[in-house]
């Protein structure tokens, strides 16, 4: 059952890995029908993947220790919740301004570059951990 689980989880973050770069893979936020942005889609996809790559390598000796499938699912879910209030912030931009709603700061674009700018450099040196 974990192969199957594991098998399913992979696919599922390579299919929202695909989103990050193809907006037609892009998955959409229930309730609001927000679309999943760049953000989400690469931290889904990277804590996903980890979960099904720590069920596919169950049982197996790796040459790493398995601590760091956690060390690549916290980032990602982390990544994940700051992409769902990016995307939410920009759905509710998508609507004209009503006067009695609170008015929404804008996002700091070099912040997000800076957080994405971490998280591809910790996602590098994961993988040159998994790769050895």
């Amino acid at each position: 059952m974990r192969i199957v689980f594991g098998g399913f989880a992979v696919l599922l973050a390579a299919s929202m890995l695909a989103g990050i770069w193809v907006p037609r893979f892009r998955i959409c936020w229930k309730g609001s029908g927000a679309p999943f942005g760049w953000l989400s889609s690469a931290g889904f996809a990277l804590g996903i993947g980890a979960v099904g790559a720590a069920l596919l390598t169950d049982g197996i000796r790796l040459p790493f220790p398995r601590v760091w499938f956690a060390v690549a699912f916290v980032p990602g879910w982390i990544c994940a919740a700051i992409g769902w209030g990016i995307d939410a912030n920009e759905h509710r931009r998508s609507f004209p301004r009503v006067d009695r709603l609170p008015t929404v700061r804008p996002i700091n674009k070099a912040a997000n570059l800076a957080l994405a700018l971490v998280l591809v450099i910790a996602a590098a040196i994961l993988a040159n951990f998994l790769l050895l």
